[in-house]
Parts: C-alpha cells; structure tokens; sequence
C-alpha cells in the first residue's frame, strides 16, 4: 500500500478565500473536497481525510441521481411514518417525480 498525501488547494475569488483539500485517487484521478473559508477546519480535515485514506476506512461518496435518492427515501421511510403520513409524502413526490413514487413499494 502506498501512502497516501492530502493538500491545500487554495481559491482566491472576488469576494473571500476559500480552501479545498485535493488527493490522487486509486484511479488516479485527482479527487477535490471544499472545505470552505476557514483554513483550521481545512487542515483539521486535511488530517483527518490523509488518516482515513492511508487506513483504509475513508468511502468514497458516489453521486446519485435524483429518481433513485427518492426511490430509496421513500423506502426507508415506509416503515418510519405512519401509513397516512407515508401516503401524503408519496403523493407529494408522485406529483413532483412520477417515475419515482411510481417505482417504489407499495403502501
């Protein structure tokens, strides 16, 4: 296992300063995390993320889309809300995303 460096990538806009942290992936590609304009919270969490690569434990957050996000949300919320409440949340996202509410469980 090779070890695995995080930095500072530094954005100076028109306005404030703001901080990103970037590493290579095992891909190889360059990954960038924003941080924001506090440089202590980016070294503090440029830490962290070089411990968490160099150990192993850091996941990688995949990007979902937005049908499947719902798909799921709607899911795990069957069991969470009471059966009026899940139906009303259904019909409001069925309303806004069709594909979605459609594809889910049944009530």
């Amino acid at each position: 296992m090779t070890w695995t460096r995080v930095w500072f990538y530094i954005r100076k806009g028109k306005r404030r300063t703001t901080y990103a942290l970037r590493w290579f992936g095992t891909d190889g590609r360059v990954k960038t995390e924003s941080v924001g304009p506090d440089k202590k919270l980016a070294e503090r969490l440029r830490r962290q993320r070089e411990a968490e690569l160099n150990t192993g434990t850091y996941q990688e957050v995949r990007p979902m889309r937005l049908g499947a996000f719902i798909t799921e949300h709607l899911a795990l919320m069957q069991g969470q809300l009471c059966p009026r409440a899940y139906a009303a949340k259904r019909a409001r996202l069925s309303a806004w995303w069709p594909s979605a509410a459609i594809a889910s469980s049944t009530t």
